[in-house]
């Protein structure tokens, strides 16, 4: 898509209604009866009402008029053409068919079938566009030069839309009727912002035209013209909401044919405009590719954001969503400049308005971890955990050797904050394990933070609910090391690991406990006489040999006690006397 084309969608009226279509059709009648400024009148206000964009009313005007000169041509004509503003304009074609069938000739049968093949275009661009709208724009335009030519102070009106039509088709030969049209059109409606708007268009396309045959001294002063003119579209839009859709639409063409002068400081004021009025307008990525490049890039889009957001408020409040896409740019861009604290903010409001982008809670995470605030930046990871593990793992895995860095690095100075951090280490652990779940280093750090975030909830709180929380950390740790056995069974330190769980913390299975110690001996003794094992694993294997060892008498111990006093209960429940001294 070229340039200019970028322009196109945004620059199609909405689709419009079609009404029912009249049974009747006129041709050409008899001589005018009424007084020629009666009908003058009906026919201006009716034209009147057609530049406010009020069809329906303007037909009934033309309509008394018609009804006035017995279906004159000097009439119907405006009938049709308000029907053309409806969406009729292939009963518009039908009719003045019939009327040239019956001797209509000349600019008035130009200017229907002009404006219809105008309209018809436009309707077939907002659907999406087809083969056929190159042939109905040309048409278009043929017919709305016969128009001005025959008539240009009766067909005024086609002015701006010939300018518009050829500015759309882009036949590099129309670019000087385009030019002179719009200019005309703009002298016709002086205080219509969209002859002035589309006189913009087209020296916008002057401009790209001068520009690719090197001729800087046209480019620069249709570029200069075409900013005035974008500039007084805006400014006879009436002060209000209504109309920020176009508003924001002028200020973007300003910003994109600044760029081409080329004046950054201009396109980034234009483009702050046009976000403030209405962010949806806006193609984000474009404005970060625009302006985020080179030295100071960054912050210079960070200032034309920050710029826009507080435009946006002015005109509308804190209340509103619209602007969710806006906070979600500059707190992006401000994790890049370092303004960490401002970031977070803005991303947290940008997810609350629009839950949508819950990516916001990485960038949220990132602007915390780059201000060294670890704990916080688990705690932004956790809330997108909670609500969407699977796209959290997405994001983590478009860029594994960054992201997965990220995390870890996380998870090891929480971890190395103590009490504080113990369980957002939990957090990065399990969030790690769904990202790498074959990895059995992932299953064992997660099987260490929930023992221990367990083991200080269940020391810290005697409350009901946080013993119970306490209890689920535990067993999370039994079942992530049985995953780290199950993915590496040669392990000896996970055996004796998931074993201190039963003994030591879930007080159960006490048996199962010391068959896995004793595996866990094993193993190690089996790895330690291996003179190939590199020094890391032979630390770590030594470390499960010693404690597996000890824990395997401690446990022999607890289980001997226990089916001695197992057994003296047998005995006190078949009726032996109990003794004190037991």
């Amino acid at each position: 898509m070229n340039f200019l084309f970028a322009f196109l969608l945004s620059s199609v009226p909405s689709a419009i209604s079609t009404p029912a279509v009249s049974g009747t059709i006129s041709t050409l009648a008899a001589p005018n009866t009424a007084q020629p400024d009666e009908v003058d009148r009906l026919i201006a206000a009716g034209r009147a009402e057609l530049d406010a964009g009020r069809a329906e009313q303007a037909q009934v005007l033309f309509e008394e008029a018609d009804a006035k000169t017995g279906s004159h041509m000097r009439t119907r004509v405006w009938v049709l053409r308000s029907w053309i503003d409806q969406g009729r304009y292939n009963d518009a074609f039908d009719q003045m068919e019939l009327l040239e069938r019956a001797g209509a000739k000349g600019a008035a049968v130009d200017y229907i079938f002009g404006m219809g093949s105008y309209r018809r275009a436009l309707d077939n661009i907002a659907a999406g566009g087809s083969s056929t709208v190159q042939l109905a724009l040309v048409d278009a335009a043929n017919h709305l030069k016969g128009a001005t030519d025959g008539d240009p102070d009766l067909f005024d009106d086609a002015f701006t839309p010939l300018a518009h039509a050829a500015w759309l088709a882009h036949e590099p030969s129309q670019l000087k009727l385009a030019i002179n049209s719009a200019e005309l059109g703009t002298k016709a409606r002086p205080k219509s912002h969209n002859a002035s708007y589309v006189h913009g268009l087209v020296l916008a396309w002057q401009t790209i035209e001068a520009a690719g045959r090197e001729d800087e001294k046209t480019k620069q002063a249709a570029a200069k013209k075409g900013l005035t003119a974008f500039a007084k579209a805006a400014k006879l839009l009436p002060e209000d909401k209504s109309t920020v859709s176009n508003r924001a639409e002028y200020h973007l063409q300003a910003a994109t044919l600044a760029l081409w002068i080329p004046d950054k400081d201009l396109a980034a004021r234009e483009y702050a405009q046009a976000m403030g009025s209405d962010p949806s307008k806006v193609d984000f990525g474009v404005i970060w590719g625009a302006l985020a490049g080179g030295e100071n890039g960054v912050a210079f889009f960070v200032t034309c954001l920050e710029d826009a957001k507080a435009q946006y408020l002015k005109r509308w409040g804190d209340k509103t969503k619209g602007d969710a896409t806006l906070l979600w740019w500059l707190g992006y861009a401000q994790t890049e400049t370092g303004a960490y604290e401002e970031a977070d903010k803005n991303l947290e409001q940008a997810v609350q308005k629009w839950p949508a982008y819950e990516n916001a809670y990485w960038y949220q995470a990132l602007a915390r971890y780059r201000a060294e605030n670890y704990v916080g930046a688990a705690e932004a990871l956790e809330v997108w955990w909670g609500k969407n593990p699977a796209s959290l793992v997405a994001m983590i895995k478009g860029n594994p050797e960054l992201h997965i860095g990220i995390v870890y690095y996380t998870q090891g100075k929480c971890y190395a904050a103590g009490p504080t951090g113990v369980a957002q280490a939990a957090v990065c652990a399990e969030i790690l394990c769904g990202v790498e779940p074959t990895k059995w280093e992932r299953w064992n750090d997660l099987g260490l933070f929930s023992r221990d975030s367990g083991f200080l909830l269940k020391r810290s709180s005697k409350k009901k609910e946080d013993q119970a929380r306490a209890e689920d950390y535990f067993e999370r740790s039994l079942e992530a090391y049985k995953k780290g056995m199950d993915l590496a069974p040669e392990q000896a330190g996970l055996y004796n690991d998931a074993a201190v769980i039963l003994h030591y913390y879930l007080l159960r299975d006490f048996e199962q406990a010391m068959t896995w110690y004793s595996k866990s001996q094993n193993l190690a003794v089996k790895a330690l006489a291996n003179p190939d094992l590199k020094d890391f694993e032979r630390t770590r294997t030594e470390i499960a040999k010693r404690d597996s060892a000890d824990n395997l008498k401690k446990i022999r111990k607890l289980i001997q006690k226990r089916k001695k006093s197992n057994e003296r209960d047998k005995k006190t429940d078949d009726g032996a006397p109990l003794s004190l001294a037991d």
